[in-house]
């Protein structure tokens, strides 16, 4: 867990989601990927909701985390994205966010979001903000100039 990340999360919504009735997830890994040595392993599941009574298929919540440790091991690399190139101009907006430790609350325990040493010895130079926080950061923001 020390050197563990979540990466990625999607949803793909299949049919209403039913509220007053029990649900049945069914999670498979879908991918192991060796990113080299000192660079981790990187596995993507997926987790197929389905209706406890009906069966009738829900939503599938795809994802992925990472393992900083280990690598070099062998197996596939899989495939990299493409690096964003950054804008060739100031950020539209600039934000000083201390909510980092607000993770406790949500059952979040992972040390690199509120731990310095931690996020070091997990090659950040400090706490990194929990990857879901990006979309609660621009939903309904309108940049300024």
């Amino acid at each position: 867990m020390r050197k563990t990340l979540h990466v990625f999360q999607g949803l793909e919504l299949l049919n209403p989601i039913p509220l007053d009735r029990k649900l049945i997830g069914n999670t498979r890994i879908t991918g192991v990927y060796d990113k080299g040595a000192g660079r981790g392993i990187l596995w993507t599941y997926e987790n197929r909701i389905q209706d406890g009574m009906s069966g009738v298929p829900i939503c599938i919540l795809h994802g992925a985390s990472m393992c900083l440790a280990d690598g070099g091991v062998g197996g596939p690399r899989g495939q990299s994205q493409p690096k964003r190139a950054f804008p060739d101009r100031p950020a539209d907006i600039v934000r000083d966010i201390k909510t980092l430790p607000i993770y406790r609350l949500s059952g979040d325990y992972n040390p690199f979001h509120v731990d310095p040493s931690m996020a070091k010895e997990g090659g950040f130079s400090r706490p990194i903000l929990h990857g879901a926080a990006r979309s609660e950061l621009r939903g309904g923001q309108s940049p300024r100039r």
